[in-house]
């Protein structure tokens, strides 16, 4: 068995912590025969981490001498594996092997010491290659390269060279997957992981029973950095999909600096090109509809921050597009019944949470009229050129309640506020509309109620009886 004078148990840091020290002479180590009956219970025992009162684990440090032992140990079972891989007891020991370097593995030191000073990295090379199906001791080398790569940029682009190749295979497979989606987006934090191959992986298995919390996180630090940005248009459209309701989900919690300016740029452009096969997408209901709805969401949503909108208003094609595609898509939804046409029955307000709330064209016009309000926000050119555009005519025919289009009614009177703010032909033009009456709404009507104006053009509210009489 292991001598016991081969390990020093001490606490004389200010850090608490557990040093494990040889006292024997180093060649020793490379002699000793070790039953196995006897090695397994003494390295958990030597090993096994120790806590403070208030929980928290002490930080186990070792000597060179030690490392050098596992190592040695590590590489004769790897042998013994690679002779004999159904052999449980050989698994045993490998487990236990990597169980105590994944717990010594948590200082700069032993990092950089494992990998470059010592045969581990080998081992693991040459149990990876045997790997034929979910085995134990995998999950735990895989936690051991987990701990070996925290924090630490020198080791992490190590690990990434040497073993990228066998994380990738095991995603592939489907086994050790949550280590695996571990170690992708730990390494993701040191190297750009920002390939085709690996993403598509990823969001292959994020849809399934594997989905784990490293996948998302992976998936949004991506999404951040310009380097994925340049392969986004390579990407199979369900994918683009996906990545673009992350994006959505972070501009809706605010998340800071989740969308580079290359990124921007990419989804201006697919905007503006979308201009000519917007209503045919969305009366097909494709993927297509979704990723330009998506799209002009992110756009919309993001149009309200001050380090966003400065960029979007510098493109008056933006202000453009928006507005072409309000003016015909609103004059579309009034000549037939189609996915545009507004709904205005509370009767039809539950089946917002089914074929409604997930067409593409959910929100379209509310998230348009959105984006027109924030670009004209405190530009004069741009509140002029929708102005001249005839686009303030159709956002104030659009300010009626709509289940298709929430809050409408609300974008259109922010809208109107941010297009005269200090603009004075603006307010001279909306001065001189007429009022024809007052729009019939349905939804009034249901609940027994109705607009009228008086002889001054006043609006009140009047109930349907009081008319009736």
């Amino acid at each position: 068995m292991i001598p016991k004078n081969l390990f020093l148990w001490t606490n004389q840091f200010d850090q608490p912590c557990i040093d494990i020290c040889p006292e024997i002479k180093l060649e020793k180590c490379y002699d000793m025969t070790i039953p196995y009956g006897d090695f397994v219970p003494s390295v958990k025992d030597f090993f096994k981490i120790q806590r403070l009162d208030n929980g928290q684990p002490k930080r186990i440090n070792v000597t060179e001498e030690v490392l050098i032992f596992l190592s040695y140990q590590l590489k004769n079972a790897t042998t013994s594996f690679q002779q004999e891989s159904s052999n449980e007891e050989t698994m045993k020991i490998l487990s236990e092997l990597f169980w105590a370097l994944r717990n010594c593995s948590t200082s700069p030191q032993t990092q950089n010491y494992i990998v470059e000073k010592t045969d581990i990295s080998v081992s693991v090379v040459r149990l990876f290659e045997c790997v034929k199906k979910q085995q134990k001791f995998v999950q735990i080398i895989l936690q051991f390269l987990l701990n070996l790569i925290s924090a630490n940029r020198t080791t992490t682009e190590t690990i990434h060279n040497r073993f990228f190749y066998y994380i990738k295979k095991f995603i592939s497979e489907k086994i050790f997957v949550y280590e695996c989606s571990a170690l992708v987006y730990n390494i993701s934090l040191f190297v750009t992981l920002c390939d085709i191959e690996t993403l598509e992986m990823i969001f292959d298995l994020n849809d399934s029973e594997h989905q784990n919390e490293f996948m998302c996180f992976y998936l949004e630090s991506c999404v951040s950095k310009p380097e994925f940005w340049n392969i986004y248009e390579g990407l199979k459209v369900e994918n683009r999909l996906k990545i673009l309701e992350i994006q959505n989900q972070m501009q809706i919690q605010n998340n800071p600096h989740s969308l580079p300016d290359c990124g921007l740029n990419i989804l201006i452009n697919n905007f503006l090109k979308s201009g000519e096969t917007v209503v045919q997408a969305y009366m097909e209901d494709g993927l297509k509809a979704h990723e330009i709805s998506l799209i002009l969401e992110i756009l919309s949503s993001i149009s309200s921050r001050e380090e966003y909108l400065s960029k979007l208003q510098n493109s008056k094609d933006i202000l453009i597009n928006a507005g072409v595609w309000l003016i015909n898509v609103h004059r579309l939804g009034k000549t037939s019944d189609n996915c545009f046409t507004p709904v205005q029955k509370l009767s039809e307000c539950d089946s917002i949470s089914g074929d409604i709330g997930r067409h593409p064209a959910f929100g379209f016009k509310a998230d348009l009229v959105r984006l027109i309000g924030n670009l004209c926000w405190k530009n004069t050119q741009l509140q002029d050129l929708a102005r001249t555009a005839e686009i303030i005519p159709i956002i104030l025919d659009c300010c009626n309640m709509d289940t298709k289009n929430p809050f409408i009614m609300q974008w259109c009177i922010l809208a109107i506020r941010n297009l005269c703010e200090n603009n004075p032909d603006n307010q001279k033009m909306i001065a001189g509309l007429h009022q024809n009456g007052t729009v019939s709404s349905e939804i009034l009507e249901e609940m027994g109620i109705n607009l009228q104006s008086d002889n001054e053009g006043h609006l009140k509210i009047v109930s349907l009886d009081s008319l009736r009489q």
